[in-house]
């Protein structure tokens, strides 16, 4: 691979997610995608309910240069967190000296 690559990864939660998708689970997929070497995008898309702690953890261990989280556009009435959960994800993700 090219060493200006840019590898990406979606995890929409840090809970288990039986029934909503047939891909390996969403901590399982971050797992992998940590011993991967290079520079790293996370899409948290659509947004699921999460455990803060846990999911700003496995997120900081894979040292992500971009994080990009989105809804569920597609209506699938997936549960969602509150807009309160979502901005203080995004607070505890944004590396220091961002503004």
């Amino acid at each position: 691979m090219p060493a200006n690559r840019t590898l990406g990864v979606t995890a929409e939660t840090n809970r288990p997610t039986p029934g909503v998708s047939v891909a390996p689970a969403p901590m399982a997929r971050l797992v992998a995608f940590g011993a991967l070497p290079g520079h790293k995008l996370v899409t948290v898309e659509p947004i699921m309910r999460f455990d803060l702690a846990g999911f700003r953890r496995r997120h900081h261990r894979r040292r992500p240069d971009l994080v990009i989280v989105g809804a569920d556009s597609k209506g699938c009435g997936l549960a969602e967190p509150s807009r309160a959960e979502i901005l203080a994800l995004l607070e505890s993700l944004r590396p220091q000296g961002w503004t």
